[in-house]
């Protein structure tokens, strides 16, 4: 056939999964080393195991590996990298850059907020401020964003343990996990001591 005869291809949807995720699943006889080779490419959110036709213990070893590489590279997995913000001076406005990662290939579609949060001594939560994280928008790699935070003037002076917490605007959903080891009970990640002055 002529190739000059043919349709271009249409480039718009190549960036759809910025904005729509894309669910797949396995056709019977589907290759997990194949398919570890097309998650990153096409930015898969989800890959459906039902009707794959080998079990598990069926795969050769590197088709078990290509099998795993596909479900945890699919999808998003965000990674605190770095949270910086000056002191907390009541009454003040400050700047609090927040660094994630995303070591995932798509982005999260769901509406999540991200919480900057400051606990006592004693474990209670005396302030949280939303931060104008937009999750949705982190695409795989690293970005920093900065919000505005104004300190309440009414807020304690004293010595607190901050954390972050990314939360289900619609209140559904526990706490996003993120690729991070330090989650506390309320599903927030420490990030250390900070005084209010």
């Amino acid at each position: 056939k002529n190739m000059n005869s043919m349709a271009a291809v249409d480039t718009r949807l190549q960036s759809f999964w910025k904005t729509r995720p894309f669910f797949t699943e396995w056709a019977t006889s589907g290759d997990p080393v194949a398919a570890a080779a097309q998650v990153k490419p096409f930015h898969l959110s989800t890959v459906s195991s039902g009707n794959l036709r080998l079990a598990y213990s069926s795969m050769t070893s590197t088709q078990q590996a290509a099998y795993r590489a596909t479900i945890r590279s699919s999808g998003y997995r965000y990674y605190l990298s770095k949270v910086t913000m000056k002191p907390l001076v009541r009454g003040t406005t400050v700047p609090v850059t927040v660094t994630m990662s995303n070591l995932g290939v798509a982005p999260t579609y769901e509406d999540w907020s991200v919480h900057l949060r400051l606990t006592d001594a004693n474990g209670k939560r005396i302030w949280t401020k939303y931060l104008w994280v937009d999750l949705k928008k982190v695409l795989p790699g690293t970005q920093s964003i900065t919000s505005k935070v104004t300190v309440p003037s009414t807020l304690p002076r004293g010595t607190y343990t901050a954390s972050l917490a990314v939360v289900d605007k619609a209140g559904y959903s526990d706490p996003m996990y993120l690729a991070d080891y330090r989650r506390d009970a309320q599903g927030g990640y420490t990030l250390g001591s900070v005084t209010v002055r």
